[in-house]
Formats: C-alpha cells, structure tokens, sequence
C-alpha cells in the first residue's frame, strides 16, 4: 500500500457488545425521578409519552430515506413542553438526560475481546487509518467509546444522528468519506449487518468484511442477499487485518 488506506468500523456487535430495552417503565420512574431534582415534574408516563411522541414528529418531518433522528433535538421538544426554571442549562441537562436514559435502559454494555488487539495492531501501522460510522446517537455513544479507551484510535466518528439518516442510506457512508478525504476505492467497511453495513457500504463503492456472529436477518422484500468481499466468524475475527491488507493489495 503506497498511500494511505482507511478502514471503517460499525460500533455496535463489530466493536462493541450491547443490548438496550427502551420499554423499561423502571428506566422511566427513575428519569421522572431525577427530573423532579432538578426542579421538573413530569410523571414516568407522562414523560415516555411525550419522547416517542416527539420522537415520530422528528421523524415525520425527515425526508430521507432510512431517517434517523438526534435524541438531543427530541429531548429538545420535550423540555420545551415542561415547566423548567431559566437557572438551569438547559444543553446541560439535555445531556445528561440522554446519557442517563441511555444508562437505564442499557441491560448490558461490554467491548469485544479481540476489539483492542485488533486496533492496537491497525493503528500502529503507517498506512492506516481509522474511522467508525455507525447507526447510533452521539450523545449515548461518545460516552460509551470513552468508557472503553476506544476513541483514541479513531481520526474520525460519525453517527446516524449527526446526518439524520442511518445505513444502509448512502448519506452515511459518503459522509465518513467526505470526512476522511478518501475515495472508496482506497477504504474498507467492516460491520456485523448484511443489510445495514455490507448492502450499504457496497452502494457507495466500498470493499466489506462482514463479521458474521450467525445472526439470521430480515431483509426486504426482493432484496438481493449481498455477497460482502470476505467474511470472518468470531472464531476467525483474528484474520481481520490480513483479510484487509489482502483487499487493498
């Protein structure tokens, strides 16, 4: 490799390990709770009503295909229809809002074994470089790359939320190209979804490996299952780097 290539990783079952329930009425009693510290009451019903209701209006008025809307702008609404002092920052509670909703509905939240090694070997070399773009909201997810020491290997991160459109919309993946200053022929996309990461990244032009963890998935109607350039397992994901140095030659 004579210039610089770059991989882009998904985050969620690629790198990091998570599964949420945002049906969780405690998640609500606890929020409704905490809001009432800050000198907002709002009951838990009342509040879950009001983030989805919020939530469909974001997402009635984004035209893209595959729209995604910001947890920060819906929180936005929200709070716009409650009693709040003027004291509080309101960007602030926001923010912990999110994260703290995030928290409570996260029934577990773990990094990947072999993800450090994988991108400690990548990051060391010259001719890399590395981004993730992935179907998920900043506000949860910065936090969640800290908490696992990961955002110092990666020059750029984007997320649905930050464009309003998730994969397999080609917005995304453009978006982290545009934002590597990279043509697709010179990166690679690595994601667990067939759908979302293979099908998606391939729109655009990009190389895949698809980590295939024996997920079954439902793909739409008339939609052609798409073959990604190489797949590894979990028993197979340390060949990672040699499957990418083999693409870009």
């Amino acid at each position: 490799m004579k210039d610089k290539k770059v991989v882009i990783f998904d985050l969620f079952k690629t790198l990091i390990d998570i599964e949420t329930d945002e049906t969780n009425p405690l998640a609500y009693d606890f929020l409704s709770s905490w809001l009432s510290y800050q000198g907002i009451i709002v009951t838990p019903e009342d509040f879950h009503k009001s983030l989805r209701d919020q939530e469909k209006i974001e997402y009635e008025e984004n035209p893209n295909q595959h729209p995604d809307v910001d947890i920060g702008n819906v929180l936005m609404r929200v709070f716009s229809g409650l009693l709040i002092s003027p004291a509080l920052d309101l960007h602030a509670l926001i923010r912990e809002t999110a994260l703290l909703f995030r928290i409570l509905t996260t029934k577990y939240l773990t990094v990947y074994p072999q993800t450090h090694p994988l991108l400690e070997e990548l990051y060391k070399r010259q001719d890399i470089r590395l981004c993730i773009c992935s179907n998920s909201q900043r506000l949860f997810s910065i936090p969640e790359i800290r908490k696992f020491d990961l955002e110092k290997y990666f020059e750029l991160i984007i997320f649905s939320s930050d464009v309003k459109a998730r994969k397999p919309n080609p917005e995304l993946f453009t978006a982290a190209l545009e934002g590597m200053k990279v043509k697709p022929e010179d990166a690679i996309y690595v994601g667990d979804n067939l759908y979302e990461d293979v099908s998606g990244a391939q729109g655009v032009g990009l190389k895949t490996i698809w980590i295939d963890r024996g997920i079954d998935f439902n793909f739409p109607a008339g939609f052609r299952k798409p073959v990604p350039n190489e797949r590894v397992t979990t028993k197979t994901y340390f060949k990672i780097p040699e499957k990418i140095y083999q693409l870009f030659g």
